[in-house]
């Protein structure tokens, strides 16, 4: 309980349903299993940025070539560049 006065020391959830109070401070990460140890050692620890320029750029690239391809015809090959710089986007 906090007195008057006194800063609390954490915020909590109250859900509409009855269940435990949820710390908005507390770690919210899921539970880790051995795959998602693997993937960490694999392709390095998650992110916490968001999108970034390259991202931008590489989807506006990507949808520029997939509709260039279809309107003028051209090669497969470019169609598969350009759906795979969407997907990498």
């Amino acid at each position: 309980m906090v007195e008057p006065g006194e800063a609390a020391a954490s915020l909590l959830v109250v859900p509409w349903t009855p269940g435990a109070l949820v710390p908005l401070n507390a770690d919210r990460r899921p539970d880790r299993d051995e795959l998602d140890e693997l993937l960490d050692e694999v392709f390095g620890e998650p992110t916490r940025e968001g999108p970034g320029a390259f991202d931008v750029v590489l989807l506006i690239g990507g949808a520029g070539i997939v509709v260039a391809t279809e309107v003028a015809g051209l090669s497969n090959g470019l169609l598969a560049l350009g759906s795979g710089a969407i997907g990498l986007g």
